[in-house]
C-alpha cells in the first residue's frame, strides 16, 4: 500500500476531481436557472424579421411581450436587402469606370472649400 495522504491536503487526481465535482453542480444549477427564468419571463431572445414603414419596424409576426416591456435591438440588413444593395453598388462602379468625370479644372484647396477664414 502506498503512503498516506496528509490530512488537508489532496492530490492532484482529488483535486481534479473536486473541480470536475462542483463543475457539474454549478453547470446543473445554471441549466436549472435558464429553464426558471425562460418559465417566467418567456426567451430570452428572438430573431423576428420586421418592415420598415414610415419610419416605425412592423414586425412580421407577434413577439409576444407585453406593452412598455424595454428591448435591445440589433439591426441587420436581411439577404435580399444586402444582395440589391451590392448590386446597385457594382452598377455605380462600373458606370464610373465607362464614364470617368475629369474637369481638368483648378483644384481647391480645402480652406477654398470650406471658406475658413
Amino acid at each position: 500500500m502506498g503512503a498516506a495522504e496528509p490530512q488537508g491536503q489532496r492530490t492532484a487526481d482529488s483535486r481534479g476531481s473536486f473541480q470536475s465535482y462542483w463543475l457539474g453542480r454549478v453547470e446543473a444549477c445554471m441549466a436549472e436557472l435558464k429553464v426558471v427564468l425562460i418559465e417566467e419571463l418567456g426567451p430570452m431572445s428572438q430573431v423576428i424579421l420586421a418592415t420598415v414603414e414610415n419610419g416605425l419596424l412592423k414586425p412580421d409576426r407577434e413577439i409576444g411581450l407585453s406593452s412598455g416591456t424595454k428591448v435591445r435591438l440589433t439591426l441587420e440588413l436581411c439577404d435580399d436587402a444586402l444582395a440589391e444593395t451590392k448590386q446597385a453598388c457594382d452598377e455605380l462602379d462600373h458606370l464610373c469606370d465607362e464614364s470617368p468625370v475629369e474637369s481638368r479644372g483648378t483644384r481647391l484647396t480645402r480652406d477654398q472649400l470650406h471658406q475658413r477664414r
